[in-house]
């Protein structure tokens, strides 16, 4: 019933389930060429594979991503009125394309795109509010 919800809504179409979408085709063909050209042609033991693993266990680990924006201004005053704009209601990324002082994440209403465990920028660490 969620999935013809779903596709009543038209979710199919959104861009961003036609990027996940895309990288799951990539993930699939990838694993069906390991299965079908390395795997088969492979002779490896249960054994060999387990102490393989257990030595590189952090490379088998999936990594965890977070989708960051923001509306980067330049004082606290700003900030305090950016964020009584967004308790009115405005939409935080209209807002980022008109205030904020990052011209790059700004024309994308503030979106700085994913981040992995380790890449995230110093200076992001201390929000007006978390």
């Amino acid at each position: 019933m969620l999935y013809q919800e779903a596709l009543k809504k038209g979710l199919e179409k959104t861009p961003d389930f036609q990027k996940k979408l895309e990288e799951f085709k990539k993930l699939t063909l990838v694993t069906e060429l390991f299965e079908k050209e390395i795997m088969s042609k492979a002779n490896v033991s249960d054994q060999e594979l387990k102490d393989y693993y257990d030595k590189h266990k952090e490379e088998f680990t999936p990594t965890i991503q977070i989708k960051a924006s923001h509306i980067l201004v330049r004082t606290e005053d700003e900030a305090k009125k950016v964020l009584a704009r967004l308790e009115k209601g405005e939409k935080f990324g209209e807002i980022a394309k008109a205030v904020s002082i990052d011209k790059g994440s700004a024309k994308n209403g503030g979106d700085l795109g994913f981040f992995s465990k380790g890449r995230w920028s110093p200076s992001l660490k201390r929000p007006l509010r978390v």
